[in-house]
């Protein structure tokens, strides 16, 4: 327990200060020294790596790896892209928000720095407030797929502040951007 909450910390860390790659690579040393060597060379070629060869061997340990190290976070989300050995990806709202994810699946979901989350409506709100797994998130797009007058409606009658409240949420304490794909707000 102690050493997940040690990784957990480095990431949030690295969330936290997201281009300062020092602390990517300290979550690379901590990662060797805890026996997870590829996801260890992995970030440090993600943050350093900039030759052909480091490159392609980078995309080599994710394709080899990637569902070992994301375990839950895998199967519910799709359009994954690391950078600098953090996550970005995307996902729909059944992916991401309708499971139950155990106490340990809730961890991987610590990789993921941004998250778009595809097909969201309104009703979904409640579900991502309520979702421990994403508290960590960075950044978080919810492309919305009703027509205008339709988002107009819905953000009307919810009231507005229902919609551009979610930054300042407690459950999502480290939410730095929050982006609306698809709503207007007039």
């Amino acid at each position: 327990m102690k050493m997940q909450s040690e990784l957990i910390g480095l990431l949030r860390d690295a969330k936290a200060n997201p281009e300062d790659d020092a602390l990517r690579l300290i979550l690379a040393d901590w990662l060797d020294e805890h026996g997870d060597p590829e996801r260890a060379e992995f970030v440090r070629l993600q943050c350093l790596g900039t030759t052909p060869e480091e490159k392609r061997r980078a995309k080599q340990l994710a394709h080899a790896h990637e569902s070992r190290w994301l375990g839950a976070v895998h199967g519910a989300t799709h359009r994954r892209t690391w950078k600098r050995g953090l996550l970005e990806a995307s996902a729909t709202p059944e992916q991401i928000l309708r499971p139950s994810f155990t106490a340990e699946q809730q961890g991987a979901f610590e990789w993921i720095e941004r998250l778009r989350i595809n097909n969201f409506v309104h009703g979904d709100l409640e579900a991502l407030v309520a979702a421990p797994h994403l508290h960590a998130l960075n950044a978080l797009a919810l492309v919305l797929t009703r027509s205008d007058s339709q988002y107009r409606e819905s953000a009307t009658s919810h009231g507005n502040r229902s919609w551009t409240s979610l930054g300042s949420l407690p459950t999502l304490p480290r939410l730095r951007e929050l982006t609306f794909l698809g709503l207007s707000l007039d």
